[in-house]
Formats: structure tokens, C-alpha cells, sequence
């Protein structure tokens, strides 16, 4: 059994999956990702914009690859050109077709679809205005993305207050993702070499909305805060806890985004047999290795790893708000 905590970084391409949550957005109370109500738009869900939008994804490698059996039946075979999928993405896009913008975001973002096969020119401002454009029309994909945008600086000056109120909008829809990103965010396990946040409440909420996400079966959420009390607060009992409470939550066959990781640390946790194989892989291994050191048996309940108990309630998502640095 391996040690697991998630991965760390920008999200790209999972905005390109991910499942529209189209929940309208009004009165939104955080002024930094707010639309007034004059400028909120309905999606253009007409037969006529799906048409164009379904021939784009036909034509569109990375749906073909990952995602052949979304194609409609009438569709499929058809020869992958990523520069026709962008023409009819763009189409889509520009008469109100939500998932067409999400999908033209993530080429924008990438550079694909240009007439130069060797070119791939990034447009992150453009992919910016159309998360924007989703957002503008109620679709939960669009406050993620701005909100990745906001916090990665890529389509203009980084600004962690604006990235957390677009994550809250996104969770504030229940959108399960937005309540993992606004946890992580809280953390600062967006950006692994941050500090452990100097505002206790960020932390506090950060770590119950982690807590949010695996209750509602996503293991992402306990292994972020394995990842937690490795990097920001270094606790072995709590770090081998939720790396546990992981991967009961893992898929057996895909297991779930993480990878192997361990320290050696004089701690009780580890038995003798383990503290010799970590010593063994000497300094060049650094914390990172994998399941080749066991890792020590026994039950380890929230209570001995210095826990507090299982959360009852849910997390109360209405009650989100930003909370500044101090």
C-alpha cells in the first residue's frame, strides 16, 4: 500500500471535462467576481447552437481520444482538425453556446486550432474573457476559470483576494470542484511553496472544506490534507491519517490524482523495519519516495492522530464569504 497525497498546480485541461453546472447567477454579494443583474445572460441552448457545437467536438482530437463515445453516433469517424473544431467552436461560442466557450477557452489556453500546424500561439486573456462569458451566463465553469486565472497571474496581475470570491461563487452552486479549489486555496496547496496562511480562519475553513469533499465520497479531499500536514504543518500522525482515509475513498482500478510520498522523521509512527529502509534509499531519494518501504500496520483513528471528531454537519456553503489576509 503506498502513501498518498494529491498532486499540486494549474488545472488546465480539467475545466475541459468538467460537467456544466448552469445554476443562474444573481445577487452575487462579493463585488470582485459579481455581474450586476443587467448583465446577466441566459445560454444560448437552441438546437441551432448544439448542431454547430456537437460538429465542433466531432472534429476535435481530444474528445476523440478521451471521450469517443460522447460524439453523437451520426458524427463519429470524422477525420480530427482541430483548426475546423476551433472555426465551429467560435461559432458556437459567439451566438451564446456555454460549453463551445469552455471548450474554445482550453484551446485558447493551449494554442491549438491554428492554420500553422507548428504554432501554438497562447491567448490566456481571450481564454480569460471567456470564462468570463460562461460566467456572465450562470455556468459554474466560468468562476472556476476566472478564478484559476485570477490565482495564476496568467491572464494579468495575480490576485489571490479575487481568486478566493470566484471559488466561493463556484461553491456557493455546490459545484464540488469549486469547494475543493476554494479548500485548497484556503491552504495555499494551490502553490506549494507558500506559507501556511497567516489568517487561522482561512485555515480552519480551508480544512473543513477539504473535510466537505471527501464526506461526500471524493478522496481528493483527504489526500489534500495529507498534503497539508506535510508541507504546511508537518504532522506524521495527521499526514498518515487522511493518506489513509484516501485510499479507502480511491478508485481500485484508477486510484485517485496523488502520488507516493514520504519522509523519514523520528516518530513513533514509523516501526524500525521502515526508519532502516528510509535510511537505506540515502539523501539523493529526498521526501519523495515510493512503496518500496512499508508503511506501518494498525488501525490509526482520528482521536490517536490528534483529530478532531468526523465533522456531522455539512458545510454550510451559503455562509461562504471572502476572507482577507491580514
Amino acid at each position: 500500500m503506498i502513501s498518498v497525497v494529491a498532486t499540486v498546480g494549474f488545472l488546465g485541461l480539467g475545466l475541459y471535462f468538467a460537467t456544466a453546472n448552469t445554476v443562474p447567477a444573481k445577487n452575487l454579494t462579493d463585488k470582485m467576481c459579481m455581474f450586476n443583474d443587467s448583465d446577466l445572460i441566459a445560454p444560448n441552448t437552441s438546437p441551432e447552437a448544439e448542431q454547430i457545437y456537437q460538429r465542433a467536438r466531432a472534429h476535435d482530437l481530444t474528445i476523440m481520444v478521451e471521450m469517443p463515445e460522447t460524439i453523437p453516433v451520426e458524427l463519429r469517424g470524422i477525420e480530427p482538425d482541430r483548426v475546423e473544431a476551433r472555426r465551429l467552436y467560435s461559432q458556437a461560442a459567439e451566438i451564446g453556446h456555454v460549453g463551445a466557450m469552455n471548450n474554445l477557452s482550453v484551446y485558447e489556453q493551449n494554442g491549438w486550432g491554428h492554420s500553422d500546424p507548428d504554432s501554438f500561439p497562447r491567448d490566456h486573456q481571450a481564454a480569460f474573457r471567456w470564462n468570463v462569458e460562461m460566467a456572465r451566463r450562470g455556468d459554474v465553469r466560468g468562476y472556476i476559470g476566472m478564478g484559476l486565472y485570477h490565482h495564476s497571474g496568467r491572464a494579468g496581475p495575480a490576485d489571490p483576494t479575487r481568486a478566493q470570491a470566484c471559488f466561493i461563487e463556484a461553491a456557493r452552486r455546490d459545484d464540488l470542484r469549486g469547494i475543493l479549489l476554494l479548500g485548497r486555496h484556503d491552504l495555499n496547496l494551490l502553490q506549494s511553496l507558500l506559507p501556511i496562511p497567516a489568517n487561522r480562519d482561512r485555515i480552519t475553513r480551508g480544512k473543513a472544506l477539504l473535510e466537505e469533499v471527501s464526506r461526500r465520497g471524493d478522496p481528493e479531499g483527504f489526500a489534500q490534507l495529507s498534503l497539508h500536514y506535510f508541507l504546511k504543518e508537518p504532522a506524521p500522525l495527521k499526514r498518515e491519517y487522511y493518506a489513509r482515509e484516501a485510499e479507502k475513498l480511491s478508485d481500485p482500478y484508477f486510484g485517485t490524482n496523488v502520488i507516493p510520498i514520504y519522509k523519514f522523521e523520528d516518530q513513533p509512527l514509523y516501526d524500525p523495519d521502515m526508519v532502516a529502509c528510509l535510511k537505506a534509499l540515502g539523501p539523493s531519494e529526498g521526501p519523495l519516495i515510493d512503496e518500496r518501504c512499508p508503511r506501518p500496520d494498525g488501525p490509526l483513528t482520528r482521536e490517536a492522530a490528534g483529530l478532531p471528531p468526523t465533522p456531522v454537519q455539512p458545510f454550510d456553503l451559503s455562509s461562504l464569504t471572502v476572507i482577507r489576509s491580514r
